[in-house]
Formats: C-alpha cells, structure tokens, sequence
C-alpha cells in the first residue's frame, strides 16, 4: 500500500513543481530519503510563487504522509517477536542500535487503522489531482 500511496504523492510532486509535465517521477525517485522527499515538497509548498494559491489540502496532504511514513517505518525496521500467540514490537532508533527497548504488543486493529488511514489519503490526493467536474449549464442551442 505505501507504494501505491507514493506514485500518489508523485502527483502532489508534479503540482507542486508546477505541472504535471514537470518530471515529477524522476526526482521523488532519484530522493531516496523519505524524510528529504517530504522536506522537497514543503518548501515548494511554502516557498514557490506558484504555489502561493494552493489550498491547506496540499499541506495536510504532506503532513498525513509524513506522519504515514513514520508510522509505516516504525513497523517494518522494528523487531518482531511472537510469544503465546500474541504478536510485539521493539522499535529501534536506528536498524544497527544494539540498546534494548521496550516492546509492546501489536494488535491488528492499529495494522488495519494505518491501512485505512494511507486510503483516506490517497482518495483526498485523488480529489485534489482529479477534482470533480462542475456540471454546466446546459446549453439551449435549439431554441429559436
């Protein structure tokens, strides 16, 4: 899912680069550092003249896949442990970090909250990449 949620964000990217023929892809791609991605877009956010119209959408949109990330990291650098059918996790500072943590159990209901929050987020970046179209009026051409 954090994949999908990522070629999403590379929209917002494109946007916020100024278009969507802008290479969007190529440079969220070639920024391997999650935290230097994010970074990128809060100062095009924030800095570029173009951008001085966007809506607060675009701020919460990179502020939810920051926090996201976060989260996400947390679980896949930790380290997993199993005992009497109940499932732990020790999160580290760092994947070399020998200190010990505490661990603290892992309950499918917050696995399945991040999975419903990384959707919530791609269907408002989806509302503001495709917006809904306004219906106009209809037209009267036979009328004489």
């Amino acid at each position: 899912m954090m994949s999908l949620l990522e070629e999403f964000m590379i929209e917002i990217l494109a946007m916020l680069m100024g278009g969507r023929q802008m290479p969007a892809r190529q440079v969220f791609r070639s920024i391997v550092s999650q935290s230097a991605r994010i970074r990128v877009m809060k100062v095009l956010l924030e800095e570029a003249p173009h951008n001085r119209d966007k809506a607060a959408e675009h701020d919460e949109v990179i502020t939810r896949f920051e926090r996201i990330s976060e989260a996400r990291n947390r679980y896949v650098h930790g380290m997993w442990y199993t005992r009497f059918g109940a499932i732990y996790i020790e999160e580290r500072r760092t994947p070399e970090d020998f200190t010990a943590r505490k661990k603290r159990e892992v309950k499918l209901s917050e696995l399945e909250t991040l999975t419903h929050e990384m959707a919530d987020l791609a269907r408002l970046i989806t509302k503001i990449v495709y917006p809904p179209k306004t219906k106009s009026a209809p037209s009267n051409r036979n009328a004489s």
